[in-house]
């Protein structure tokens, strides 16, 4: 609808037109980059979830069900109520040994905000670094805080491979040598 259509009071004035004043202190560059990088964060987060973690869910917790289902129906129902009562134990064998690499996590995250938020305020500071001629002590601090973000993802990367380790060994061991040890003591039917 044309705004000179309007009766005068209704009609929009130039001051109705402008932005609410933010609240709170002003953001620095350091708190800027933090901010940007807390929202990306959490975006990238909820995509993996949404896009990712659901569905392999649901399939890892299915799978076994559905086999399970199968095994007691068509071979053996002691063998699978025997393996029922074993798969607790996996989850809980992992879920308390990754108390052990949670802090590994944490600490990586961190450090990855501390990257983006240091190379922003370097990036929006460009000029006047470059003026005052601090760029290169600021590029020494951005690669010595690059280095550290490395170190930090290599050790959750080592931290995960040695939890998916765990996870097979404890399948594998617990798993695999209860149904062994069921069709070993129980005649074939």
């Amino acid at each position: 609808m044309d705004p000179r259509r309007l009766p005068r009071q209704a009609r929009p004035r130039p001051r109705d037109r402008r932005l609410p004043e933010p609240r709170g202190p002003p953001l620095g560059a350091e708190e800027t980059g933090r901010l940007i990088s807390l929202l990306t964060d959490s975006v990238e987060r909820v995509v993996e979830y949404r896009q990712a973690y659901i569905g392999e869910l649901i399939g890892a917790v299915a799978t076994p069900f559905l086999v399970l289902v199968v095994v007691g129906a068509l071979i053996d129902p002691v063998a699978a109520l025997v393996l029922v009562a074993c798969i607790p134990f996996v989850p809980l064998s992992i879920a308390l040994f990754q108390r052990f690499v949670r802090d590994d996590s944490s600490a990586s995250r961190e450090m990855r905000a501390r990257l983006s938020a240091q190379f922003l305020e370097a990036i929006q500071g460009l000029s006047t670094l470059v003026g005052i001629g601090a760029a290169d002590r600021v590029g020494e601090r951005l690669a010595r805080t690059g280095e550290d973000n490395r170190l930090a993802v290599m050790r959750v990367l080592a931290r995960n491979q040695l939890i998916l380790f765990v996870m097979e060994g404890v399948f594998s061991l617990f798993l695999v040598t209860a149904a062994i040890v069921v069709s070993w003591i129980r005649p074939p039917r």
